[in-house]
């Protein structure tokens, strides 16, 4: 069995580590194409100045994928909010349950500000206030 060789400055270990987030990445983005949103697709590296990893028509999420062993979630957290301001988007995170194989289990991470739209009460949206004034 011939095995190619890791990128130029790129370790083993690294190499294992993109190729397990390319395919969270292309999981999740099969998931929506099967909940509704068929025109989902899986964003290159660098492709949009690097809008997140996956994007539909219409998105308002700047969506990053994570499947790692270790939850970095406030780092995580703080760099997708920067991608998103620069990008005028509402930041989301959909992060792998490690040992749970459903893409479904994963878990969203949204600015409870940003959440409005997955509030509903009898298929009627409810109005969320972005700030509480005290």
């Amino acid at each position: 069995m011939v095995r190619a060789e890791p990128e130029k400055g790129t370790t083993v270990t690294g190499t294992r580590s993109i190729n397990k987030g390319k395919t969270w990445e292309r999981h999740v983005v099969s998931y929506l194409q099967c909940h509704g949103l068929p025109d989902a697709r899986r964003l290159k590296a660098g492709e949009f100045d690097d809008n997140g990893d996956v994007s539909w028509a219409g998105s308002p999420w700047l969506l990053d994928a994570k499947d790692r062993a270790r939850v970095s979630l406030m780092s995580w957290w703080d760099e997708v909010v920067v991608e998103a301001a620069l990008a005028e988007l509402s930041p989301m995170l959909v992060i792998k349950r490690p040992k749970h194989g459903s893409v479904g289990s994963g878990l969203v991470v949204v600015q409870l500000s940003d959440a409005g739209p997955l509030f509903t009460r009898n298929g009627e949206q409810l109005a969320v206030v972005s700030s509480i004034e005290g």
